[in-house]
């Protein structure tokens, strides 16, 4: 991300630049829910600090830091996230939809949520 946050200054806005998940955030994700499942909930909760302090950090790093719209749609993944780790541990249930639910692409960005940088 921080090679593509490099090149991406290079060029002036308006710009449309697509990015797949961070190197290992859909195995943490699946991970904190794993976790959450098992009892778990200080380390799920660790995991999902730890993801979404990384995000912050190529927020700061695109030079994005003032795209308050950005940062509350970032704000509200986690929070839901929040929700749905709390909701597996107080089940104890991990079904296949839950781990779909806990990708990031589909919860991120949505088909029609395009953002303009």
């Amino acid at each position: 991300m921080r090679t593509a946050a490099k090149i991406i200054r290079g060029y002036k806005p308006p710009l449309v630049v697509v990015l797949s998940a961070t190197a290992g955030t859909t195995n943490a994700l699946l991970e904190m829910i794993g976790k959450s499942a098992a009892g778990k909930m200080d380390e799920a909760t660790a995991l999902k600090d730890n993801v979404a302090s990384s995000h912050f950090a190529i927020i700061r790093d695109l030079g994005l830091e003032k795209n308050h719209a950005l940062k509350r749609q970032v704000e509200r993944y986690f929070s839901t996230l929040d929700v749905m780790i709390m909701g597996v541990f107080y089940l104890r249930e991990l079904t296949p939809r839950v781990k779909d639910a806990a990708r990031p692409l589909e919860n991120f960005c949505p088909r029609g949520s395009w953002r303009r940088i």
